[in-house]
């Protein structure tokens, strides 16, 4: 066989041989996020031929959902800005500005919110998804109480996702507004709603 045969099939065999290594790489690794087992995660993804199966940026979001599994604020919040000055396409970017907002205003760093909220209001074409993102930053980071009552009435006909994230709102707002009775009432609401999804 001619040696400028060989360089184009085991090139080929090479791309094979990486997308069923990286067919396998995904199973295994939902399968270890959905059994709970973040370190095994980590442990996986620290390997050399793993590495090799999984671009940069999807490496570093696999491991931040690893290090948010385990209650790692702190080396969450690294790997965050690790992805958030990382280059990555559109669609990507789009997808990691809701999920960076959402950390942020749950740590309680208001600052950060504020910049990526900035960068949504900017970039994004759905002006109601950029409302609900102001509206979600001033309860959380404003301590607004001014939306207990529409959002009461919008819960009570929402779906159960959107009344789930309603009732995180209210019961921020109503903890703003220091009703203690309101807020373990909408954490009643929240537990039946999971319970009822089961």
């Amino acid at each position: 066989m001619s040696p400028f045969l060989l360089i184009p099939l085991a090139f080929v065999a090479l791309v094979v041989w990486n997308n069923l290594e990286r067919e396998h790489a995904y199973r295994r690794v939902h399968r270890l996020f959905a059994q709970g087992r973040p370190d095994e995660v980590l442990d996986y993804l620290d390997r050399w031929w793993v590495r090799l199966c999984f671009p940069t940026y999807n490496l570093t979001l696999l491991r931040l959902n690893a290090k948010l599994q385990k209650g790692d604020r702190k080396a969450a919040g690294t790997l965050m800005g690790d992805l958030l000055r990382s280059k990555c396409t559109k669609k990507q970017r789009a997808d990691l500005l809701p999920r960076a907002f959402d950390f942020y205003l749950q740590n309680g760093k208001y600052k950060q919110a504020q910049v990526i909220l900035d960068e949504i209001t900017s970039t994004s074409t759905n002006p109601r998804f950029v409302a609900e993102c102001q509206l979600t930053y001033d309860i959380t980071a404003k301590a607004d109480t001014s939306h207990i009552a529409e959002m009461e009435e919008r819960a009570a006909h929402a779906e159960a996702s959107e009344r789930m994230r309603l009732l995180h709102l209210l019961a921020i707002q109503y903890e703003n507004a220091h009703n203690p009775e309101m807020v373990e009432r909408c954490h009643e609401r929240m537990s039946a709603l999971v319970e009822k999804s089961l």
